[in-house]
């Protein structure tokens, strides 16, 4: 949206318009629920419900423009996909790298994408450092967004990218040689 557009939306969304809602959730839905399958989500779509309902339940209480919008969108975000963790856990479900691993054969088929084998990369880094780099690379978020998004320092949000991004470098280059 462009930020004219965003603060139109914006009111109409304070107003109860069913269309700014849609307008609002088809700007950024998918790169949410992509977050979300990239950091190994329990249940993304669920996660992805979760963190609308909350949006919905408290746009009321957000100011600013689309930036901001879309940091305060992602810190709910991670904190309902913290509580999916928890609740994941809680339950003894199977583990996500149990269920990946008993994908049919047309998921497997597809994990042969070039997106799929960069999810699997980054899925492969520790979970800090994997939502520190995919908010960084995929969505194009600040180093100061990522850090508040995450409730971490800047100089740490720096240190994980680093480590992320070298670590992908590392397994590009191995992979090259292999």
């Amino acid at each position: 949206m462009v930020d004219g557009s965003f603060h139109s939306t914006l009111r109409a969304v304070r107003a109860n318009a069913e269309w700014a809602w849609q307008a609002l959730y088809d700007a950024h839905a998918p790169r949410v629920l992509q977050y979300l399958r990239s950091q190994g989500a329990p249940d993304p779509e669920a996660v992805l419900s979760e963190s609308f309902l909350r949006v919905v339940r408290s746009i009321s209480t957000f100011e600013g423009d689309e930036d901001a919008f879309r940091g305060w969108l992602f810190r709910i975000v991670q904190h309902c996909l913290i509580d999916a963790r928890r609740a994941h856990r809680s339950t003894g479900e199977l583990d996500v790298d149990a269920i990946a691993a008993e994908r049919d054969v047309a998921e497997q088929a597809e994990e042969r994408s070039d997106e799929a084998r960069a999810y699997d990369m980054l899925r492969a880094l520790p979970r800090d450092q994997r939502a520190v780099v995919f908010m960084r690379v995929a969505l194009d978020l600040s180093i100061a967004e990522v850090a508040a998004i995450l409730g971490r320092r800047k100089s740490a949000v720096k240190m994980l990218q680093q480590r992320g991004l070298n670590t992908l470098r590392e397994r590009m280059v191995g992979r090259d040689d292999a």
